[in-house]
């Protein structure tokens, strides 16, 4: 659990619904999660697969993000997200 309250503070910031409440709501989610699935644990993993799957299956998109200097993360990342009010 070490490692989601190290990446909560980077998740967003600046968005409004991620101030010190928003945050705790969503570390207790985060944490709720991964002791329900531990075989999957923080979910930031989910991320990485979901990268590698881009990649596989778009690679036109991938290398012109690249090109862009933009991380597939910062495309997909959003609608990864729960809705705010499940964390809420």
């Amino acid at each position: 659990m070490k490692q989601n309250r190290v990446d909560l503070p980077r998740t967003f910031p600046g968005h409004p619904a991620l101030d010190e409440d928003g945050r705790n709501a969503l570390r207790r989610l985060l944490t709720a999660y991964a002791r329900h699935n531990p075989s999957v644990g923080y979910c930031q993993v989910d991320q990485l697969v979901l990268e590698e799957l881009v990649r596989e299956k778009f690679p036109k998109l991938v290398n012109h993000l690249d090109y862009l200097g933009v991380q597939v993360a910062c495309v997909t990342g959003p609608w990864s997200l729960l809705p705010w009010e499940s964390a809420i």
